[in-house]
């Protein structure tokens, strides 16, 4: 609010993992076996046809999408260094972290009474 820039636009983002990464750290944190099957370009195109027919049956939104299937194949890089000079002192969390805290909340609360 106390910033001088105004009609910027930034990318927020604290680390650069891959989705395995991400699903091996959230696997690890639910205490669930990591998933184990490459995702291929081929497996994904197929995925996403079944998720299109299974909506049109269903009437709810398919859990994968054409674009969502490409775009897992996809390898990109974001640079946070804009928002950091702009914001000195600023920090994110640490993924690992917010996984790991939110991992134990979800757990904690699936817990039966």
């Amino acid at each position: 609010m106390e910033s001088s820039a105004s009609g910027e636009r930034f990318i927020l983002n604290g680390d650069n993992w891959t989705f395995q990464q991400l699903f091996n750290s959230i696997a690890d944190g639910l205490e669930k076996k990591r998933p184990h099957k490459h995702a291929t370009p081929l497996l994904g195109n197929i995925a996403w046809r079944v998720e299109k027919l299974k909506s049109l049956f269903t009437g709810k939104k398919p859990l994968l999408t054409k674009q969502s299937a490409i775009i897992a194949q996809c390898k990109t890089r974001f640079d946070n260094s804009k928002v950091l000079k702009q914001l000195p002192g600023f920090f994110f969390t640490p993924l690992t972290e917010v996984i790991e805290k939110s991992c134990e909340k979800y757990l904690h609360e699936a817990q039966p009474s």
